[in-house]
């Protein structure tokens, strides 16, 4: 058993710009390319977020809210023709009464960014704690099987409980994907194209067959480990994150004041759109830079 030093590790992550010097055994890649290395771990501590995105849908299922209004279907084709938002109610006690039906949403963001920092850097420190001394590293696609002799160090029951749950969230991940990306897009579409009519069994199947292909060519290729992690977590974090934070923020001020989120919330959103963009610019360059050069 290890035990790494908290408060140096809560120094550690408080120290902003501090990249440390790489030992003998750090992976070339990395450094090679310390920025792009830095944004793609950013990318994938953060890239969960994207599953927030299917909120507005999910309440739209269950017509919670304004979506089970009875004639939700006019206020969406209303909404989507039409560019100012005129449509909630002005009274003050009905703005109020729907920010209190939201509070569980905002709870649940609330508690799942803390559950996701406390578990990125338990995982981070058990890494660093675990294969410094030993100085090694994953290396690829060895990465889930290598983890097991961390667990099998603390007690050989829990190799075989690590491999169930590893299953167990690839698994879940491979079911849950189509339909989040099958279920946005079609809100999307339809909020672009009114007019036309958006099947989204159609378009699940789509996805399913451009996930299976897109799959398969990268097997057949031998796509290199790094580089596929790079690439997604440009594409799917840093960029598309930076991109839905600008787009909430813009909705933000296009509602009406009494809707609007409060001075301390739009403060950090701005903030974090400065954050998201700096990272997608570093990721994106250092791609660019590492596949060009």
């Amino acid at each position: 058993m290890v035990r790494p030093d908290f408060g140096k590790a809560v120094g550690g992550s408080l120290s902003f710009g501090h990249l440390p010097e790489p030992t003998d055994w750090t992976p070339q890649d990395a450094v090679k390319n310390p920025l792009l290395t830095m944004a793609t771990t950013f990318a994938y501590v953060g890239g969960s977020v994207m599953g927030y995105i299917v909120y507005a849908n999910w309440i739209g299922l269950h017509r919670w809210g304004l979506t089970g209004h009875e004639k939700i279907s006019v206020i969406q084709r209303h909404a989507f023709t039409q560019d100012t938002i005129n449509y909630l109610p002005e009274d003050p006690a009905q703005a109020n009464q729907l920010r209190k039906i939201i509070a569980p949403l905002r709870w649940d963001v609330s508690i799942g960014a803390i559950v996701l920092f406390i578990v990125t850097g338990a995982f981070m420190l058990s890494g660093a704690a675990v294969l410094y001394p030993l100085q090694t590293e994953f290396k690829g696609w060895s990465l889930l099987t290598e983890q097991a002799h961390v667990w099998g160090n603390i007690h050989a029951s829990l190799v075989w409980v690590y491999y169930i749950c590893i299953i167990a969230a690839l698994w879940g991940t491979l079911q849950v994907l189509p339909e989040i990306y099958a279920r946005v897009m079609q809100e999307f579409f339809q909020a672009i194209w009114p007019d036309r009519e958006w099947d989204y069994g159609r378009i699940r199947r789509n996805v399913c067959v451009y996930i299976f292909t897109a799959t398969m060519i990268i097997v057949w290729l031998n796509v290199p480990f790094d580089i596929l992690t790079q690439v997604a977590g440009f594409i799917l974090a840093n960029f598309s994150i930076a991109l839905m934070m600008l787009a909430a923020l813009y909705l933000n001020f296009k509602l009406p004041v009494l809707y609007r989120t409060r001075l301390p919330m739009l403060v950090g959103g701005l903030v974090s759109a400065v954050i998201l963009i700096c990272f997608a610019g570093i990721s994106g360059w250092g791609l660019i830079t590492k596949l060009l050069g």
